[in-house]
């Protein structure tokens, strides 16, 4: 979002879209993706600024279909525990 932000204030782009996925999701990310209500506190930063931003879901969950495995590399222990709960 900065980065784009930074990009629209020196002219180098016109407008930004940003599409994220909502926090329902976030179970099924890897704990670097951002989710919309995470970051929503900072959409306020944009008020004025030329800039869309799209929060999306899944159309369907199912509980049958196996997870991707979380790497553990560049984790940390606290994160790691928190996934291996659910």
């Amino acid at each position: 979002m900065n980065k784009l932000h930074i990009g629209i204030l020196k002219g180098e782009i016109t407008i930004a879209f940003l599409m994220m996925p909502i926090k329902k999701m976030a179970f099924y990310l890897t704990d670097r993706v951002s989710n919309y209500e995470e970051l929503e506190p900072y959409f306020l930063l944009l008020k004025n600024v030329p800039f869309v931003i799209f929060g999306f879901n899944a159309e369907e969950y199912d509980p049958n279909a196996p997870l991707l495995p979380k790497g553990k590399d560049g984790m940390s222990p606290r994160t790691i525990h928190k996934w291996k709960k659910r």
